[in-house]
C-alpha cells in the first residue's frame, strides 16, 4: 500500500467536511491554544510510528517502534552556508523500522526536500525528484524498498507533478504534470501496485488508473440497496494490501451517516459491498458537484462528518465528533459474515466537536491517534481500541 494521504495545505483548509472541523466556543469565539509544541503523526503502523513536532523554531522528528519510547531522528539538510534544519517535515513513508523516506517543506518559495534513511534515521541521504518551486505539499509513498511514488504540488503556480521510482528513489520518472482533466490531481494518490492507483479522499467521485497515473477513469461502486440515489455520497481513502483493498463511502441519510465498506480482491477491477456501519448524526450536503468533474473545492456539509481511518483493509476506525469524553470511537472488523463493530465513549479526549482541526490515524486494532487542534494541535493516543486516550508526548524530549 502507498498511503499518500496528506493533502496540499490550501486544499486542507477547504476540506472542512472531511479533514478539518471549524467550531466556536460556548461564548461564540474560536477556542485557541497558542503555547507549546504541535505534534503531527506522519506514520502510524504496528511496526513504526513517526511523529513530527513543531515548536518555536523548526520541526523535530521522532521515531518509535513500540508506541511508547520515541527518539529523535530529525534530518539535517545541507545548505550553501553549512547545515540547517528544514522547518516543516510534511509527510513520510516507511517500509520497515529502518527503511523510510521523509518530505520537508520550507517557506519562502523554496523547493521541497526528500530524505531517505536505511538505518532508522541515524543517517539520511538526500534524493532529488523533480521539484516544484513554492511547493505547498509533497506526498511520498512506497510499496516496497524499490517501488515508490512522489507527488509535488504548488497550487499557486498551478503545478502538480506525479513521479515514479523503481530503484528506491535514486531516479524518478515523471508520470503526470498538471493534467487536471485526468483524475483529481490535487488529491493524494494511493497505489496498490506499480500501475494501479486511486484518488478519492473527500470527493463525490473516486478515480482509478491502470497505467501508473497517466490516465484516469471514474470508479463506479455498488450503492447499498437501502440508500436512495438522492442521498449524497463522499468517498474516503482506500487502503490496500497487494491487490486486496477496501474503500469506504459515506452516505448522508436524513438521520444518520451510513459508512459502506466496498472491497476488491483484484486491484479495483470489481468491487462488492462487504459491510455497513451506521453513525447516528445528521449531516447533509450543502453543495454538490457533477460526478467526474474535478475542481479545487470539495462538497460542503451542514455538520462535521465522521472521520474514517484504517490500519489494514479489514480493520477500520471511525470517530464521530462530540463534547469532551463523549466522542464516539468505533472500530470495525470486516469478515466473511460482514462487519463486527465496537463502540466506545472516548475517555480522555477533549471536545472534538469544537476543534478547529481534527485528524484520526489508525495504527493497528488497538492503537490509534487523534489530533485535536485549537490554535496548536494536541495528539492523543489510545492503546485499548479507543476506550481511553492520553496525550502525546510520552517520553518525547
Amino acid at each position: 500500500m502507498i498511503p499518500m494521504k496528506r493533502l496540499p495545505k490550501v486544499v486542507v483548509a477547504a476540506m472542512i467536511a472531511c479533514v478539518a472541523i471549524v467550531g466556536l466556543s460556548q461564548d461564540g469565539t474560536a477556542a485557541t491554544q497558542s503555547e507549546g509544541p504541535t505534534p503531527d503523526v506522519l506514520v502510524a503502523s504496528h511496526g513504526v510510528q513517526l511523529i513530527a513536532e513543531m515548536g518555536r523554531t523548526c520541526t523535530k522528528v521522532y521515531l518509535s517502534t513500540d508506541f511508547v519510547h520515541f527518539h529523535e531522528i530529525t534530518p539535517v539538510v545541507p545548505t550553501k552556508h553549512g547545515h540547517a534544519p528544514t522547518c516543516g517535515w510534511f509527510d513520510a513513508s516507511f517500509v520497515s523500522p529502518s527503511d523510510g523516506w521523509i518530505v520537508g517543506i520550507n517557506g519562502g518559495g523554496s523547493p521541497s526536500v526528500l530524505e531517505h534513511t536505511t538505518d532508522g534515521g541515524i543517517t539520511w541521504t538526500r534524493q532529488r525528484p523533480q521539484p516544484a518551486e513554492g511547493s505547498e505539499s509533497e506526498l511520498i509513498g512506497f510499496t516496497n524498498p524499490q517501488d515508490g511514488w512522489n507527488q509535488v504540488t504548488a497550487m499557486g503556480a498551478d503545478i502538480n507533478v506525479l513521479q515514479h521510482t523503481t530503484d528506491g528513489g535514486a531516479n524518478w520518472t515523471t508520470v503526470r504534470r498538471s493534467q487536471t482533466g485526468r483524475g483529481c490531481w490535487w488529491l493524494g494518490a494511493v497505489f496498490s501496485t506499480p500501475t494501479i492507483g486511486f484518488e478519492s479522499r473527500g470527493a463525490t467521485a473516486a478515480w482509478r488508473t491502470e497505467d501508473g497515473g497517466a490516465s484516469w477513469s471514474v470508479l463506479r461502486l455498488p450503492r447499498p440497496r437501502s440508500v436512495p440515489a438522492s442521498d449524497g455520497a463522499i468517498f474516503d481513502t482506500p487502503v490496500f494490501h497487494g491487490l486486496q483493498g477496501t474503500l469506504p463511502v459515506l452516505y448522508l441519510e436524513p438521520k444518520q451517516v451510513l459508512i459502506a465498506f466496498d472491497i476488491t480482491v483484484n486491484g479495483g477491477k470489481s468491487w462488492r459491498l462487504a459491510a455497513v456501519a451506521r453513525v447516528r448524526t445528521r449531516v447533509a450536503l450543502t453543495s454538490r458537484q457533477p460526478v467526474g468533474v474535478c475542481t479545487a473545492g470539495v462538497p460542503s456539509t451542514s455538520a462535521p462528518l465522521p472521520l474514517v481511518s484504517a490500519s489494514t483493509p479489514n480493520y477500520w476506525w471511525v470517530l464521530s465528533p462530540g463534547p469532551a469524553n463523549t466522542s464516539l470511537v468505533m472500530t470495525v472488523a470486516l469478515g466473511p459474515s460482514g462487519a463486527t463493530p465496537w463502540g466506545h465513549a472516548s475517555r480522555g479526549l477533549p471536545s472534538t466537536a469544537q476543534a478547529l482541526h481534527l485528524t484520526l490515524t489508525a495504527a493497528d486494532p488497538r492503537h490509534a491517534y487523534v489530533g485535536v487542534g485549537n490554535g496548536r494541535q494536541v495528539v492523543y493516543q489510545t492503546t485499548d481500541s479507543g476506550a481511553r486516550w492520553t496525550p502525546l508526548p510520552h517520553d518525547i524530549p
